[in-house]
């Protein structure tokens, strides 16, 4: 007898309710882009000012993020803030969607459509923010390492593909997996 809890198989959701989420972030997304409206506060405003901040971060000027946040706010911050705001609300998108694909490969669709749910009152101030980004990340690790621990002996998954591997590859990365804990 097991304590883990079963699959629950009954969530199977139908592909308009992830189109329908889906198109709700694409709404989300374009209000951010356009600008319209301007509340809550963009980051973008700070993100601009940081990035054109003479002089080396963390030691000639005050920043309050994390080194992976900063080149994230250089890759947005380079040009006005309208432009910042876009590309800020274009780089969470892409991310935002990322972590829904990450979630759905290693996880199948229930998951990913309730990923795709718990997130949607985020999308009031996340586009916003540069907070998608480290999720994204964690989720393609996660996902993929759910995949190979799920996997076939005979199969190693990149991310986002289905191709085959050699069970050799597999045995090697787990034994460097644990080798590194």
């Amino acid at each position: 007898m097991s304590s883990a809890p079963e699959r629950d198989d009954a969530f199977e959701p139908s592909p308009g309710i992830t189109r329908g989420l889906l198109a709700v972030r694409v709404l989300a997304v374009s209000i951010v882009v356009l600008g319209v409206p301007h509340w809550p506060d963009a980051s973008a405003h700070r993100f601009v000012a940081i990035a054109h901040t003479p002089g080396v971060p963390w030691r000639d000027s005050e920043v309050e993020h994390a080194f992976g946040d900063w080149l994230v706010i250089r890759a947005v911050g380079w040009g006005s803030e309208a432009v910042a705001r876009a590309l800020l609300g274009l780089v969470a998108f892409g991310a935002d969607l990322v972590a829904w694909r990450a979630v759905l490969f290693g996880w199948k669709r229930a998951a990913a459509t309730r990923y795709l749910w718990l997130g949607t009152p985020l999308l009031v101030f996340i586009y916003r923010r540069s907070d998608l980004v480290p999720v994204a990340l964690a989720a393609l690790a996660l996902g993929w390492a759910h995949e190979i621990n799920a996997a076939p002996a005979w199969r190693l998954p990149p991310p986002f593909s289905r191709r085959s591997g050699r069970s050799s590859s597999r045995r090697r990365l787990r034994s460097s997996a644990a080798g590194t804990l």
